[in-house]
């Protein structure tokens, strides 16, 4: 993004300020966050190509603005034929940060217990959760 509007401007300025100036009107940066979201459709579309996800939750900074929601969910119905609710993530900018640990808890509990051990998911607690609030502070 940042890339991209110094293409279009010659200034060199960071994500924040272009949502900022978007909404400001700065037509170089509501480019930017068109084509940001025409990204993310044509990603979610590829994988609804083959997953079929009824839903898709999108997360971290630039994933929650609803700059850029608002405009994937207007993009999808015109790029696939089916129905894909596309929400803001409740974990917030943590995300990314949660879903290692998941990952990672994941593969620590088969490595210590064994893929076949009985119910060899983890699950993590609600984001709303205190504790996992404060391991993310």
């Amino acid at each position: 993004m940042v890339e991209r509007y110094s293409a279009l401007t010659g200034n060199i300025v960071n994500v924040p300020t272009i949502f900022h100036s978007a909404l400001a009107g700065d037509r170089h940066a509501a480019t930017v966050l068109d084509e940001t979201a025409r990204y993310l459709a044509q990603g979610i579309v590829a994988i609804a190509a083959i997953a079929n996800p009824q839903k898709v939750v999108l997360g971290g900074s630039i994933g929650l603005r609803p700059e850029i929601l608002l405009r994937v969910r207007d993009l999808l119905p015109r790029c696939f034929p089916y129905p894909i609710a596309v929400e803001a993530s409740e974990l917030g900018s943590r995300a990314a940060l949660i879903g290692a640990a998941a990952i990672g808890l994941g593969q620590l509990h088969n490595t210590l217990f064994g893929v076949d051990a009985p119910d060899g998911r983890i699950s993590l607690p609600p984001a709303s959760s205190a504790v996992l609030r404060e391991a993310t502070l």
